[in-house]
């Protein structure tokens, strides 16, 4: 497996890691009106603390109080999960590039609503996707 895909269950929304390497990974959102991706750097514990987040979300499938977050120690890429009581799961995200060789910066924030049955299979798929780094 080479990348895992999270789609949207409300729209053509999606979010994707992918190009895994030790000491980076590819994020990418897309929706209807826009794409964007880039390589988000990570260090030890990094990729461990992301499936973490997935395999926690998908053990609260019922639904859980407040926000689970994960960033990067980059502060490049971070996520922010929420749910209700009715298996509906928000995933909201924002990538940041610093470091781009025209001197710019620049942020964008997404959201991509999935379902609690869908949390289980994502889990998989991440830990998969991240074992062994």
């Amino acid at each position: 497996m080479n990348k895992v895909t999270i789609k949207s269950a409300n729209t053509s929304s999606k979010l994707e890691f992918s190009d895994v390497e030790h000491e980076y990974f590819t994020v990418a959102f897309s929706s209807f009106s826009m794409n964007a991706s880039q390589p988000v750097w990570v260090y030890t514990g990094d990729y461990d603390r992301l499936t973490h987040l997935f395999l926690e979300m998908a053990e609260n499938w019922q639904g859980w109080e407040g926000v689970k977050t994960w960033g990067a120690t980059e502060d490049d890429f971070s996520l922010s999960c929420t749910s209700d009581k009715l298996g509906h799961i928000s995933i909201a995200g924002t990538l940041v590039e610093r470091n781009a060789p025209e001197c710019w910066s620049a942020s964008v924030k997404f959201n991509v609503k999935v379902e609690a049955g869908q949390l289980e299979q994502i889990a998989y798929e991440v830990r998969r996707l991240f074992a062994g780094m």
